[in-house]
């Protein structure tokens, strides 16, 4: 039997531009769909190229 270690790391966002980008789209994506507040969401539209409900209702159940 083969056991893999896995490690999980965080960075804070401060630490990297990237992280702080990314950060905020994700909080702009979450607004739109949790509140219904596209405010945030239309400033970074242009960039998202896909987006979808994971756990919508659909005609398979996975779980």
């Amino acid at each position: 039997m083969v056991v893999s270690k896995r490690t999980l790391a965080f960075w804070r966002d401060e630490s990297d531009f990237a992280l702080q980008a990314v950060d905020y789209c994700l909080w702009a994506v979450f607004r739109k769909w949790e509140r219904g507040d596209d405010t945030w969401y239309k400033k970074i539209e242009q960039k998202v190229q896909r987006e979808f409900d994971l756990w919508g209702t659909g005609t398979i159940e996975y779980y």
